[in-house]
């Protein structure tokens, strides 16, 4: 795309807004239209389960697709000849080309099939740039857990230079499995005492 002009879209209206939330409201009634981020959203556990099951999240995009499920209570049953409903799919991540690694696979290509965002450029350089942590935080003697990021699938240990209270470990056991977890997020808000 070197010296090619790309196309911006129209925000969302305030309209498509209030219908989006509409169909948010059929997943969990209990969101409000002021909690917009990750954190705030996490504690749904019914929108956490949807966008699990129903969606793909990306740094740069967010995708939902209706399941087909007859015993789904959230999406409509689909309208579309079936043949086509079945050949939709996410839209594919960046790869690199297997013939010339300066260059990325097409979309004909990768269409259909299971990616991630590892080779995303922004993403690559934003790993490059990371401070490391002081070596005498990283010792496995102080790795309390681990947990797995939802969209690239790597694991990520869970250190404190304390061992854990019980409480603590509770704490930290709902957390995990309540909320999904992905690179760059925070388990806990940022006063909460296990932050």
């Amino acid at each position: 795309m070197k010296n090619e002009a790309f196309e911006t879209e129209n925000p969302a209206s305030d309209l498509e807004i209030n219908e989006m939330f509409e169909n948010i409201l059929r997943i969990d009634f209990t969101i409000t239209k002021n909690e917009t981020t990750q954190q705030q959203l996490r504690k749904y556990k019914p929108l956490v389960e949807f966008i699990e099951t129903h969606c793909q999240e990306r740094a740069y995009s967010f995708q939902i697709k209706k399941c087909n499920q007859t015993t789904c209570s959230i999406c409509y049953s689909i309208r579309m000849p079936i043949d086509i409903f079945q050949s939709l799919h996410f839209l594919p991540d960046p790869v690199p080309s297997r013939d010339n690694p300066d260059h990325y696979e097409s979309f004909v290509n990768l269409y259909g099939k299971s990616t991630t965002e590892k080779f995303c450029p922004s993403l690559i350089s934003l790993v490059s740039k990371t401070e490391p942590a002081p070596s005498n935080i990283l010792v496995s003697a102080k790795i309390r857990d681990y947990i797995k990021c939802n969209f690239c699938g790597k694991m990520r240990y869970l250190y404190s230079g304390l061992r854990l209270t019980e409480q603590e470990m509770q704490d930290l056991n709902f957390a995990l499995q309540t909320y999904t977890y992905s690179c760059r997020s925070l388990i806990f808000p940022e006063d909460h005492s296990l932050a």
